[in-house]
């Protein structure tokens, strides 16, 4: 009866180890390497294009590849990324050259052509840059942090410009048009220039991007909830006022910007990252087939995961194996955070080359 009792532990216990075993870094480098001409082919067109909404979209290839570099140390993905940004920087043209432009000031810009709502109306938008840019901060922050990346004069002379445009034509300029265009009206815009203004602030120190980084922290502290569908998991509205919960889709940047504030360690704690894994595990991803709209469990959603919610298995193996066997979203940036994801669950912390 003992020897029973010692063997149904003894399987027990090989369960549970053996259920969290994981994809490593290499598993997940595969997968992102099958779809990195695609995505090439694709993000280089969107990066010299000089539109502005496709710069939105690009996002999310820049993403995956600072992921990626992340997650190995190899120079072809950040290469990659700074290609990418490169041809941003180079496509700008002056605010007064803009045909249709609101602003006609002397800050580079791009006109937008393409946004499916807008059409080819030739504005600027805050909206479409600070998506893209947020991740393009991300990466001046890597490359900072990176010893053998930051004292390499090639790599150096790209951080210098890219700062150096970063801080005049997207931060000053839309400030200076005023600053209802930083602080947005919506969570997940204003989540855009929180994580840019910290970026900066950690690499500048100057005292006017930490002003807009903790304006967005104090905001969104008290706009959080309990979740009516789980006492453990949390909810905030879409808006600053009154409305209804946010949404997964445009949610995903939100948790995407405080994961980046609690590993910067900025804001945020523990409590804050397993309240949301329980809002994601729990709430919104109610099963392999089943998935909410909204952060509160309401509405069908597309189980679109990707931009954010994704990175929250970088702290629980049991979330990361859920990702594992996801089917929807699965891009290179995907790939690219899974692998991130892998590599700090397995080494403790992500690459920053010396």
């Amino acid at each position: 009866m003992i020897r029973k009792l010692i063997m149904f532990f003894f399987y027990l216990f090989n369960v549970s180890v053996f259920s969290q075993n994981i994809e490593t870094v290499d598993e997940w480098e595969k997968k992102f390497l099958k779809n990195w001409d695609k995505e090439y082919s694709i993000a280089y067109v969107q990066s010299t294009s000089g539109d502005s909404w496709k710069f939105y979209n690009l996002a999310y290839s820049i993403d995956a590849n600072n992921a990626m570099f992340q997650a190995t140390g190899k120079t072809i993905y950040l290469d990659r990324a700074l290609l990418y940004i490169n041809n941003i920087q180079k496509s700008a043209i002056v605010s007064a050259k803009i045909k249709k432009s609101q602003f006609k000031d002397n800050y580079l810009g791009w006109p937008n052509h393409t946004a499916p709502s807008l059409g080819d109306d030739g504005k600027e938008y805050p909206l479409f840059e600070s998506y893209c840019w947020r991740y393009i901060t991300s990466l001046l922050y890597i490359i900072k942090k990176s010893p053998a990346i930051y004292s390499n004069k090639k790599y150096k002379s790209q951080f210098d410009s890219i700062l150096a445009f970063t801080e005049k034509n997207i931060f000053d300029k839309w400030y200076s048009r005023g600053e209802n265009n930083i602080y947005r009206s919506n969570v997940h815009m204003s989540s855009h220039w929180a994580r840019i203004s910290m970026d900066l602030y950690l690499i500048t120190s100057k005292a006017k991007y930490k002003k807009v980084t903790d304006f967005f922290i104090d905001k969104f502290k008290n706009q959080i909830i309990v979740n009516p569908k789980n006492k453990n998991a949390i909810s905030w509205k879409a808006s600053w006022k009154e409305g209804k919960a946010q949404d997964v889709g445009h949610g995903n940047a939100v948790v995407s910007t405080v994961i980046d504030m609690y590993e910067k360690k900025t804001a945020f704690n523990n409590m804050d990252i397993d309240n949301l894994i329980i809002t994601f595990d729990k709430v919104i991803w109610k099963s392999s087939y089943e998935f909410a709209e909204r952060f509160d469990g309401s509405g069908n959603g597309s189980g679109w995961f990707t931009d954010g919610l994704i990175k929250l298995g970088r702290y629980s193996r049991a979330l990361q194996r859920r990702l594992e066997k996801h089917d929807k979203g699965r891009s290179t940036q995907f790939y690219g955070n899974c692998a991130l994801n892998s590599r700090i669950l397995l080494a403790g912390k992500p690459v920053y080359p010396n």
